[in-house]
């Protein structure tokens, strides 16, 4: 396991939550897209902050439930993740 979204959210790329979803629009994950801008909706603003320190502090703060939720949002993501890469080619 390597972190799955909570560390993508966490991590510095977490920022650009709300440009992944419309990549993943682009390549036809629509279900992906629609994921992501689900936990989009979760930040004040409908995005995760910019600031490094403040998207960790919104992450820490996110409900039992909601990171439920990314875990298996993350899940799903990781077992299609060759058919993400291979539309990518």
């Amino acid at each position: 396991d390597e972190g799955g979204l909570e560390q993508y959210l966490s991590g510095s790329l977490g920022a650009l939550l709300p440009q992944a979803a419309d990549a993943m629009e682009t390549i036809g994950e629509a279900e992906t897209a629609a994921s992501l801008r689900e936990i989009s909706g979760w930040f004040p603003g409908g995005a995760p902050a910019a600031d490094d320190t403040e998207r960790a502090r919104q992450v820490s703060e996110l409900s039992n439930p909601q990171l439920g939720a990314l875990e298996e949002i993350s899940d799903a993501i990781a077992d299609k993740e060759g058919d993400i890469l291979r539309q990518l080619e």
